[in-house]
């Protein structure tokens, strides 16, 4: 789902997103994105899957097992999209222009910013850093 958003932020910003700088181009892989998503992975993602089982919003009566594997039910989907869209519009301080606005935000202006540079319009790229 991240890798999806990174790719909507890219698409807004006028960017091709299977061309990327840190991973390797592969058929049906978003090489930029992918290169976008790693700043947020810790973030959004990780913080999501470890602080669901944290609070007890997804537990295991929210999964199935099947022949096919594990699935979740329903109930934990309603939980993680929940969650997920929760984080998304979490608002923090962005560390280069110190104003607040959401992780979904976030990911459409460094993908700007990423824009911005390829074509020169600003000399250095920063990326989102904690800590």
């Amino acid at each position: 789902m991240l890798v999806h958003e990174c790719v909507s932020a890219l698409r807004l910003a006028g960017l091709e997103p299977m061309i990327g700088a840190f991973h390797k181009p592969r058929p049906g892989k978003p090489a930029l994105a992918l290169d976008l998503m790693e700043p947020f992975r810790p973030l959004v993602a990780d913080s999501i899957a470890i602080s669901t089982f944290n609070r007890d919003e997804l537990t295991q009566g929210h999964f199935m097992q099947t022949a096919a594997g594990c699935s979740l039910t329903d109930a934990g989907r309603g939980a993680f999209f929940g969650a997920w869209g929760r984080r998304m519009d979490t608002e923090v301080t962005h560390p280069v222009f110190e104003y607040r606005l959401s992780y979904r935000r976030m990911m459409m202006l460094q993908a700007r910013m990423i824009s911005a540079w390829l074509v020169g319009d600003i000399a250095t790229l920063s990326f989102l850093t904690t800590r």
